[in-house]
């Protein structure tokens, strides 16, 4: 039995549309983000360790803890992607993470991130550098003598190491401390201190703290 050009042509045309139908349903199904890794000053940043998380639906709920969906590690030229099949998720996670570099994390909400669509999301990491205080009663005068420091940092992070915003109280004749801690590489570590003898006075200090070393500032009073 010979088949008509007209039913093969109609044939073709059926196999055509089912296989555009399930290119666009693939397509919706399918979450895709991507972008560049960078530090604050622009520079990319390879080999950075991405994970996409999110909530997903456990009999029937969502659940609040994140669980790994994806993972993928940056290019040389700090290029990501992260693709796969879109989830029944209320929230996404992107987690960061490269030694001797601040992890970080950002949330998104599942409308965020629609099927079938490409989001941008260019990320930042912001790497480690050490600060070395060393503060010495240089010219005591009484046992009575006081200084009460800290760092004044609105974006310091908080880790065990990290440097802390809370202020830090010395007393004596012959008090003396060196306390090292973490903060952001390349930025300025801002100091301020209050001195107590026979008076009040003030200082402060920032200094430039380069990324992956340790800079030392001495404070004496």
């Amino acid at each position: 039995m010979k088949i008509s050009s007209k039913f093969q042509y109609i044939a073709i045309a059926l196999i055509a549309l089912v296989l555009i139908f399930s290119s666009c349903k693939k397509d919706k199904n399918t979450i895709t983000i991507k972008g560049v890794v960078s530090d604050a000053k622009g520079n990319t940043i390879p080999d950075v360790h991405i994970t996409l998380q999110g909530t997903v639906v456990q009999g029937g709920i969502y659940t609040s803890e994140f669980s790994d969906i994806i993972s993928t590690t940056s290019a040389a030229d700090g290029s990501y992607i992260l693709e796969t099949e879109r989830k029944m998720a209320d929230k996404y996670r992107i987690r960061l993470f490269k030694q001797d570099y601040f992890s970080y994390n950002i949330d998104m909400l599942a409308d965020d991130v629609p099927g079938g669509k490409v989001v941008e999301k260019n990320l930042r990491l912001d790497p480690y550098a050490w600060i070395k205080l060393k503060v010495w009663n240089e010219n005591p005068i009484t046992g009575e003598d006081k200084i009460v420091y800290k760092y004044d940092d609105d974006n310091a992070y908080n880790c065990s190491d990290c440097c802390s915003n809370q202020p830090i109280t010395g007393e004596g004749f012959n008090y003396s401390n060196t306390l090292i801690c973490k903060l952001k590489g390349n930025n300025y570590a801002k100091i301020s201190w209050t001195v107590y003898k026979e008076g009040v006075t003030t200082g402060s200090e920032s200094v430039f703290c380069t990324a992956f070393d340790t800079t030392e500032y001495v404070l004496n009073y």
